[in-house]
């Protein structure tokens, strides 16, 4: 297993992994996820991370395939003046191909992209995670992340 930054042209297979992500969403929350439809879709989304200078993509190759991404920016937490200013690493996505989960892929993403995030100067690093997918809730668990708050809706 090898992990680097990701480059551009690594784009079309990270957004082959971002289909399989966003269809799990879509599945279970259809009337907030769109249902993926190509793989152009997320493009954006991801070239906004390659981009940014305080942004980051790593790929994790196995066999000199892309089989995992995660990506992930710093910023100076200052938009509230109730917050304690300081640099913050905020996880955008983490994806691993279904059939390469539970290898230690995910673990070795998230290893990669804390030490980047130390080196940045950042304090803190967070995610959002969903709800139902509790394989994600397990590894985050498991590598010391815990809660800060909960995000509740209500369709009205």
């Amino acid at each position: 297993m090898e992990i680097r930054e990701a480059e551009i042209s690594d784009m079309e297979n990270i957004c082959t992994l971002s289909i399989q992500i966003n269809h799990q969403h879509h599945m279970s929350l259809p009337h907030i996820f769109k249902r993926p439809e190509s793989l152009e879709q997320d493009a954006p989304y991801w070239e906004r991370y390659l981009n940014d200078e305080n942004g980051i993509i790593y790929v994790a190759l196995k066999n000199s395939q892309i089989v995992g991404a995660i990506c992930g920016n710093v910023f100076l937490n200052n938009s509230m003046p109730f917050l304690v200013e300081r640099l913050r690493c905020c996880i955008g996505t983490i994806v691993v191909a279904e059939n390469h989960q539970r290898l230690g892929l995910g673990t070795l993403l998230m290893k990669t992209i804390e030490n980047w995030a130390k080196s940045k100067g950042a304090k803190t690093i967070d995610l959002h995670v969903m709800q139902f997918n509790e394989g994600a809730y397990d590894l985050y668990k498991k590598l010391g992340y815990s809660f800060l708050s909960q995000n509740m809706a209500k369709e009205i």
